[in-house]
């Protein structure tokens, strides 16, 4: 348990961690203690800016006794890894999606956390922040649109050689639903308030085929919810199109749409009905409010157990899908 006015952080990755930073260093209720990145002239830099102790490795944040939590915004195949040594220090953190790259890894972190049960963390899952998703999760719930059937969604990546030439490219494991999927994918669930019981995955490498790129530029899942509801997640790393996401609600009363044009709603099937076009904000306008929410409770001796089981049933739905994708087969999805 907490018993002090400010909470001491470490960030561990200093691409999106950067923002986290610099986040942090503004709250009146947040500590900078330390940051920590591969690229050590990196650190160095950024340390004099943020007016904070910059760490030479990883298992040197701990070594401050009035560390309190971790930010993990480290390249996708550090997380497992920095997330078990925080456990292991008695750590809460905040992890960057995705939690952690496959089931495997998730059962080691479950292992470390049945002996240090004191530790809570969160992932930056931030289109549930939303505010027109907000709005569409309570119209969803008070039966506005009828009985949904349907859901399609797409993220749409558009920024090829972050991925071909970036550590994306350089990673052991790596495919796009982890990368950015996992966005739309916890939108759904968050939206329906379910879980989906089957997947279906595949995909190609058709837009990265004269790179020297090992995984699929893109991907489909299509997820299998109970009385026959589906939704289908498409991932896009090498489009042709600005970074962004669209998504389809289809109801047996009206149709939810959010793509480039914005987010309107469909009320009738007759072409001369107005389509009502929303006024809600379709985009996360601060991408640390997860985070620094998440220390604030914390201060507060809250624990979100919640969050922290939907974090692994995430993970396991991803996991789901890259099991379809290599097999080519409907995959049953198992939440013990």
């Amino acid at each position: 348990m907490l018993n002090k006015k400010k909470i001491n952080i470490s960030v561990v990755g200093l691409g999106v961690g950067y923002a986290h930073a610099k986040a942090i260093k503004k709250d009146k209720n947040l500590n900078l203690l330390s940051i920590f990145d591969v690229n050590k002239k990196k650190s160095k830099k950024l340390s004099k800016i943020l007016n904070c102790d910059y760490k030479r490795n990883f298992e040197e944040i701990f070594e401050n006794k009035e560390l309190d939590g971790v930010v993990i915004a480290s390249p996708d195949d550090k997380h497992c890894e920095q997330i078990i040594t925080s456990i292991k220090n008695s750590k809460s953190f905040f992890c960057e999606k995705p939690f952690c790259n496959n089931y495997d890894e998730l059962i080691k972190i479950k292992k470390v956390l049945e002996i240090k049960k004191d530790t809570s963390f969160e992932s930056n899952l931030i289109l549930r922040t939303v505010p027109v998703y907000k709005w569409l999760k309570d119209k969803i719930k008070k039966g506005y649109f009828g009985e949904i059937y349907s859901i399609e969604g797409s993220y749409l990546y558009g920024r090829s050689e972050k991925i071909i030439k970036g550590w994306r490219g350089k990673a052991k494991n790596y495919t796009g639903m982890n990368g950015g999927g996992i966005h739309m994918i916890d939108l759904v669930c968050w939206l329906l308030n379910k879980k989906p019981k089957e997947v279906y995955s595949h995909g190609n490498k058709i837009c990265f085929q004269k790179f020297n790129y090992r995984f699929m530029d893109f991907e489909n899942s299509i997820f299998y919810f109970d009385k026959d509801l589906t939704a289908s997640i498409n991932v896009h790393l090498g489009c042709i199109h600005k970074h962004h996401h669209i998504l389809k609600i289809y109801g047996t009363k009206k149709t939810f749409i959010y793509d480039d044009k914005g987010a309107r709603l469909i009320i009738s099937k007759n072409p001369k009905s107005k389509v009502l076009n929303l006024k809600y904000k379709t985009l996360p306008t601060d991408k640390t409010k997860i985070m620094k929410n998440f220390f604030l409770d914390l201060l507060k001796n809250n624990f979100n157990k919640k969050k922290m089981k939907e974090t692994f049933d995430l993970i396991k739905i991803i996991d789901a899908g890259k099991r379809s994708l290599n097999s080519q087969k409907k995959v049953k999805i198992n939440y013990d």
